[in-house]
């Protein structure tokens, strides 16, 4: 994960501002981008920043649309389409778009809720009867389909990049999710206990769109959802994106022996159709930005108004700072954020997108009535100072409120000492407290090589920082309803406290899968973008 911006950054954008226009690359935004002969100096403000902050973070390619007042008040688009140079990318540009494709599924799904196809509460089993796990047949039944959108399910976060051979085809979204992936998956905790994000609860929500719907995923996903909305320019199958043109290449920066991908990512370089309603559609910023606007006024050819504010309604926090941040369906919700000027007790809709060479992310703050979509061509690029320039620039600002406490007090480390144990991946975990450090022990890292800081690093109550290979993982301590901690949570692995451990268990996953899950979870954002909260470096 990238750390903040540096001093030069900000010397960069001085430069940026008084030097060169930030826009030569095209003189006004296409489309419904704009109707003004003139664009905004304010605009152009937050362009020159998003250029700045996209040659920092690496992108050949970024694109960002800003929403204002009900309308797509400005669109653009820097750099080249191909790393090595060449055609100019614009706001039309296609990128992969990563998880931020899970929004756009559960609108789909929500429509049949809406229609009285699904039912939330039911079982996941009572319309997918194929479904189940092979280490226990219990599992399935007791997931409902609501665990899905919250993430509650307890499946484990299993995702390869491309399809497994045999499952290239549209038909392997059923066929893989009925059949190999049963034998694959697992609980990580009893479906409800959590929230954990996990990409499968959103490829068994596309499975279900497809089932209900009586179509192709693909297909449904268009008309229900893409033509009405007018996002003629969101793309699942790369044959699409590469006929299309104007899509670009994106560069994988980190993981490439384990990815056993090329730096440079074509947008054919790889396809997993059991995986695209979690994270595989292309799209552009002015798209995207029509979803922002569906989000805030809504369409009944898509959806009602119950289900549409649903989506954007808390269900379950994260745990991950206090209650700050919780997830609606298929969308993250912050209460907060920390400008230059304060801290504003404000909430952020938003979710962000993680795929091999592409990183995406929207965020829409309905009390400031202002959306910002970012894509770019590389891993990592979310776009933090471009969030707080916009909002700086652009929002009637309230009073700063008072930041919550978020510190971390070493007094209550004794408490979350002890044994935990993951029977599917880690094993036993030893926490120890040790004056103001908490420290963890993971024998079966150690023994396959893997390098971790037994360190804690604290961010916030019960939420640390483990450093795995040098890169940044979050855990979580998860209490009981008795505020006793019970679990120690990691997008890898889930661990239950136990009191004692007899005989070290041995995890049912063989090291390949481990190091898969370990390489998964480190791709992701610590903190789903913005929720880093990011302190402005903009006045």
């Amino acid at each position: 994960m990238r750390t903040s911006l540096s001093k030069l950054w900000w010397a960069a954008l001085l430069a940026a501002l008084s030097g060169c226009n930030p826009s030569s690359d095209k003189d006004d935004a296409k489309d419904d981008a704009t109707d003004r002969e003139e664009i905004d100096p304010e605009y152009l403000k937050i362009a020159a920043a998003f250029d700045v902050e996209r040659k920092a973070l690496g992108a050949p390619a970024a694109s960002l649309a800003i929403v204002r007042g009900g309308r797509i008040a400005y669109a653009a688009g820097f750099g080249t389409l191909s790393p090595q140079g060449g055609a100019a990318a614009d706001e039309a540009t296609l990128y992969r778009i990563g998880s931020t494709t899970k929004m756009l599924t559960v609108t789909a799904l929500l429509a049949l809720v809406e229609d009285s196809e699904v039912d939330l509460d039911a079982s996941l089993t009572e319309y997918l009867p194929g479904f189940s796990f092979t280490l226990d047949e219990t599992w399935a039944p007791s997931i409902e389909v609501e665990n899905l959108l919250t993430h509650t399910s307890g499946i484990c976060d299993y995702m390869t990049v491309d399809a497994p051979e045999g499952f290239e085809s549209d038909d392997g979204l059923a066929d893989f999710l009925l059949g190999p992936f049963g034998d694959l998956a697992y609980l990580m905790a009893p479906s409800g206990t959590m929230y954990n994000y996990s990409n499968p609860n959103f490829s068994l929500a596309g499975l279900l769109v497809e089932e209900l719907g009586q179509g192709d995923y693909r297909q449904l996903m268009r008309e229900r959802v893409f033509e009405p909305l007018g996002m003629d320019r969101t793309f699942f199958l790369p044959q699409e994106a590469l006929a299309d043109g104007n899509v670009a290449t994106g560069i994988n920066s980190a993981f490439l022996e384990v990815d056993g991908l090329d730096s440079d990512i074509l947008p054919d370089a790889y396809d997993n159709p059991w995986a695209r309603p979690a994270g595989y559609a292309f799209s552009s910023v002015l798209d995207l930005a029509r979803f922002v606007l569906f989000l805030r006024d809504g369409d009944d050819l898509v959806l009602g108004d119950k289900w549409r504010k649903a989506m954007q309604t808390p269900k379950v926090s994260t745990k991950e700072k206090l209650d700050l941040i919780s997830y609606g369906y298929g969308l993250m919700l912050q209460r907060g954020i920390t400008l230059f000027r304060g801290y504003y007790d404000i909430t952020l809709i938003t979710h962000g997108g993680a795929i091999p060479g592409y990183s995406a992310n929207i965020t829409y703050a309905p009390e400031l009535d202002i959306g910002l979509v970012t894509l770019a061509s590389t891993d990592g690029a979310y776009f933090e100072g471009t969030l707080v320039q916009t909002i700086e620039t652009l929002a009637d600002l309230p009073v700063p409120s008072q930041p919550p406490d978020l510190s971390v007090d070493p007094t209550t480390y004794p408490e979350l000492a002890g044994l935990y144990v993951d029977p599917f991946a880690m094993g036993a975990i030893t926490v120890t407290a040790s004056q103001d450090t908490l420290s963890v022990a993971i024998p079966i890292l150690d023994d396959m090589g893997v390098e971790y800081t037994p360190a804690l690093e604290p961010l916030a109550p019960d939420s640390f920082i483990l450093y795995v290979d040098a890169q940044p993982m979050l855990v979580t301590f998860i209490r009981d309803d008795d505020g006793k901690p019970l679990y120690l949570r990691s997008r890898v692995a889930v661990a239950k406290r136990s009191d004692a451990l007899r005989l070290s268990p041995v995890p049912v996953l063989d090291k390949s899968r481990i190091r898969l899950a370990i390489h998964n979870a480190l791709r992701q954002p610590l903190l789903p973008a913005p929720h880093t909260a990011p302190k402005a470096i903009l006045r």
